[in-house]
């Protein structure tokens, strides 16, 4: 947070001062970035999933919890 006013005074002319880039997202652009977001979404949902299923197993554990005991597979 120290920083942030030195960031700003010096981006600021950088935003002010650009040129018109005179571009576009066509319709296929706009597709590959929302296919891009929801991949991304579901490999940390799945990645995520998989983690805390292993953090369920080790708790399971340490209060003596069998490994195949009743609720731990996934259905």
């Amino acid at each position: 947070m120290k920083y942030v006013g030195h960031l700003i005074a010096v981006g600021m002319p950088f935003i002010a001062w650009s040129a018109p880039a005179h571009a576009y997202i066509d319709p296929g652009t706009g597709t590959l970035i929302v296919q891009g977001l929801v991949g991304s979404f579901v490999a940390v949902a799945t990645i995520g999933g998989l983690y805390l299923q292993r953090v369920r197993a080790a708790i399971g554990r340490v209060f003596g919890r069998p490994a195949g005991a009743e609720g731990d597979e996934l259905e």
